[in-house]
């Protein structure tokens, strides 16, 4: 294996003979050679060798470390110096060239190899880190709705992102250095309100709160905002994080929607007093013209306007009103409290008929035992019609005695259903925001966690490499370039994770099918699992089918449905338990996939959401997750028309069965 290819600048033809063979044996390749800094300046420019190895005193008018300075002008590669001059001002003038090491003549090759290994190594580790940083970067300032602003110890601005600036009006030059006291209204930055603030955060991990916040217009935010503290891996304090949302927006919808609210109640009870207002003027005349109707029957068409008046009112108003009298056994209803409940006008119903009807669902405001307490009653009901309408009324009772008891029950009945159904709508819509909220919430935190966690280890693996790097031998430091690697590979990972559920929701992931050998599929996935830390040989293929079935399907998407599947059974089951993977045919042409564990489970009032964006179930949060896996491979099923079933007990098993279809 070639361990990087490297230029050699070396006057001594003997000397250079030595290093090119000792290190062709070691496993390096010799892209080319030169006795002079003038000569090989082009060779390099052309060449761009992994590492250049260079003697500081050089025949021409160029030494060494002149020409690495003008070497670097045109291209960034490592280099290291051999040198038999190991006076102050050499090394001086040696470091301003960056070099990854240097050696002193008389050479030892065993050092001399171990060197290069680690300058090439620590040079691609370099430019990794630069790629995660520029990527975390990148993911920071595309975050549109959060503003993140960093501060140091002391309060004092670090810098901020792009949201940031939008959301404020301030560039981050503007701002670096100044305390963050200058966002909040009335606040003077000598005060103890902010530092308040940060010690908050300190004693309980975080501080959130709302409130309004100063743009650069003048103009006051209200924004949500939580400080996190920052800290070194030593548990030393690094800083804090600011992190703003605009939510300006909601809390006007949230006052708006107050104050609608109270126009509606007010309204509601201005409606309801003046009908019963009205009403109980108009009963009272009802009643005198009936009286006298017995002296005079001229009186009659007075009565029967006035009776009309009453109709109209309340069928304006969708306001009926009843009566129940129990001493002549009658029941009066009136022609809209009929409308309401959709009784036939010529039905003769009886008390206890209306009664079923109308009775509460509350057992406190039954008739028979509130109205030995109480002269009136009032509540809310939903009525299922005989014609199955659904109706939202408002109930009022009232009892009028005699000494033998209850004499009669007069009442009033009010439609509100538009009113409930409007209340309903606007409840479901502060729900669905709430849930929204909720989400972006969530999102935020795991990232922020996700991509923290690795970026410190990667940090923290480089400083002790930096300042401790004589004290490591070559197995510890490789150890810890592999910390630095796998730190990489997880941010890449957990990114690609989430542009792939934004392609694969936005339908932007083409569908490549093709035949595949189902079995011999299968069994490469469960030997590639068998050797990762989870696998172990714990899982067990139960296959049902033919061994030279060809299934047709994209062998991509179905890999990573099967992977993710074993892959979250393994890591929530006893390491002692196997997984089991059964594949079967079911009828209507659909293949089955069934994996089964004994691990955890999953509680039963948190199975319906085990399948949403960034939801993790209670019991698996002692396990590292993002909560994108099974949302992943839910939209992958999805995608492939194709459904996935959950059977699980909490503390026993959990069986997910993916159904697909197939054509024979």
């Amino acid at each position: 294996m070639n361990k990087g290819n490297i230029y050699i600048i070396e006057d001594e033809e003997i000397t250079l003979l030595q290093i090119s063979y000792f290190l062709k044996l070691r496993g390096f390749e010799i892209l080319g050679t030169s006795p002079s800094g003038e000569k090989a300046i082009p060779e390099i420019k052309e060449l761009k060798p992994d590492l250049i190895l260079i003697d500081i005193n050089l025949e021409g008018e160029l030494d060494g470390i002149e020409t690495a300075s003008i070497i670097y002008k045109d291209l960034i590669c490592p280099i290291v110096y051999i040198t038999s001059d190991i006076e102050p001002e050499t090394i001086n003038r040696l470091m301003t060239t960056r070099p990854y090491g240097y050696l002193k003549k008389p050479l030892r090759f065993d050092a001399l190899s171990n060197t290069l290994e680690l300058a090439i190594e620590k040079f691609r580790t370099e430019n990794q880190l630069k790629e995660s940083e520029a990527l975390f970067s990148l993911l920071i300032n595309g975050l549109r709705d959060y503003s993140i602003i960093l501060l140091k110890p002391d309060g004092k601005i670090l810098d901020w992102n792009n949201s940031a600036e939008l959301l404020f009006g301030f560039t981050p030059t503007q701002m670096v250095n100044k305390h963050f006291s200058v966002l909040f209204p009335n606040t003077n930055p000598h005060s103890q309100q902010p530092e308040n603030l940060l010690l908050s955060s300190i004693q309980n991990e975080s501080y959130d709160a709302e409130g309004f916040l100063i743009s650069e217009s003048g103009n006051n935010v209200y924004a949500n905002y939580v400080i996190t503290p920052l800290r070194e891996i030593s548990g030393d304090l690094k800083g804090f994080s600011l992190i703003v949302r605009d939510i300006s927006e909601r809390k006007k919808i949230d006052e708006e929607r107050i104050l609608i609210q109270n126009k509606l109640k007010k309204y509601n009870e201005d409606l309801e007093r003046k009908v019963a207002e009205r009403t109980s003027e108009l009963r009272e005349l009802n009643d005198k013209l009936l009286k006298e109707i017995k002296i005079n029957k001229l009186f009659e068409k007075q009565i029967i306007k006035s009776h009309k008046n009453l109709l109209e009112a309340q069928e304006l108003a969708h306001f009926g009103d009843w009566e129940l009298n129990y001493e002549s056994l009658d029941t009066i209803l009136s022609p809209e409290t009929c409308k309401i409940l959709d009784i036939d006008l010529n039905y003769n119903i009886k008390i206890s008929e209306f009664l079923n009807i109308i009775h509460s669902d509350d057992p406190n405001l039954n008739f028979d035992s509130a109205f030995k307490e109480k002269d009136e009653l009032q509540y809310d009901k939903l009525i299922l019609s005989s014609k199955g309408r659904e109706t939202y009324v408002n109930i009022i009772a009232r009892v009028v005695r005699n000494s033998k008891g209850i004499e009669k029950i007069f009442g009033t009945i009010h439609d509100i259903t538009l009113r409930k159904r409007a209340e309903n709508e606007l409840n479901l819509a502060l729900e669905k925001e709430k849930e929204v909220n909720k989400m972006k919430n969530r999102f935020v935190s795991m990232i922020s966690h996700e991509f923290r966690t690795p970026l410190t280890v990667i940090l923290s693996t480089i400083q002790l490499l930096e300042k401790f790097s004589e004290r490591y031998d070559e197995e510890e430091k490789k150890n810890k370039y592999q910390k630095i690697y796998n730190g990489f590979n997880k941010l890449n990972e957990l990114l690609e994770d989430i542009l792939q559920l934004g392609r694969i929701q936005e339908k932007r992931t083409l569908l490549n099918q093709e035949d595949i050998p189902l079995f011999h599929f299968l069994n490469s996935i469960i030997d590639e699992l068998s050797h990762t830390e989870h696998g172990n040989n714990r899982i067990v293929l139960k296959y049902e089918i033919e061994e030279k079935f060809i299934y047709f399907s994209d062998p991509k998407l179905l890999r990573h449905i099967v992977i993710n599947l074993l892959i979250n059974s393994l890591k929530y089951s006893p390491k002692e338990k196997s997984v089991f993977l059964r594949v079967f045919l079911g009828e209507n042409n659909r293949i089955y996939f069934e994996i089964h564990d004994e691990g955890i489970g999953i509680p039963k009032d948190e199975q319906p959401y085990i399948f949403d964006t960034f939801f993790r179930s209670s019991n698996a949060t002692v396990k590292h997750g993002t909560g994108l896996g099974l949302a992943l491979t839910k939209e992958y099923i999805n995608y492939l028309q194709g459904e996935i079933f959950l059977d699980s007990e909490e503390g026993k098993y959990s069986i997910f069965t993916v159904s697909l279809p197939y054509h024979k």
